[in-house]
């Protein structure tokens, strides 16, 4: 995903752009540049798959609460809110940016190594919007225990994902697996 985004903003590049590419320092400038805009266009897709599970699961409290508020309604509400967390985390990730005096530089290497790694919690994400879709299926039919397995499944998505962001910044240092 992130690959395919970066070649598109490459592509996208004005013949100005292109020619500014030749003054030296410039085009290693603008290369980072492009790197860091493609990390914010792959997170901005990742928040966006979270919201709306997030968004489903908010209509699933609404569908299991018709009756009764029950342990899994607290369970439901509890994924929202952790959700909702999650993509306030990604939204506001760091975007791979050091400073001019900054004892570690972020080269173009880690910044590659950032957009690969959104890259999979794009893919985890788009995992936990599939499964959001599933468990508000499953309470709409009053599928329960359906509801409750797709509800582990957004449980353990959230949890990968909660790891692989505060493992990220490593990733950023180059002090991280690769």
């Amino acid at each position: 995903m992130g690959e395919k985004i970066l070649k598109r903003i490459e592509e996208g590049q004005s013949t100005y752009e292109k020619i500014l590419r030749y003054i030296p320092g410039y085009r290693g400038y603008k290369q980072k540049e492009i790197r860091r805009e493609t990390d914010r266009l792959v997170r901005s897709r990742v928040a966006s798959f979270v919201e709306s599970g997030r968004k489903k699961l908010d209509r699933v409290l609404g569908a299991i609460t018709k009756e009764r508020v029950d342990e899994r309604a607290r369970r439901v509400d509890r994924l929202t809110k952790e959700l909702t967390m999650l993509v306030e985390k990604i939204r506001h990730a760091s975007h791979g940016y050091a400073g001019l005096f900054d004892a570690i530089k972020v080269r173009e290497v880690e910044l590659d190594n950032l957009v690969k790694y959104d890259a999979s919690l794009a893919e985890l994400s788009q995992k936990v919007d599939e499964t959001c879709q599933s468990a508000l299926l499953a309470a709409e039919q009053r599928q329960f225990d359906n509801l409750d397995k797709a509800l582990d499944m957004v449980d353990e998505y959230t949890g990968r994902m909660e790891e692989m962001l505060s493992r990220r910044d490593e990733t950023i240092l180059g002090t991280g697996e690769r």
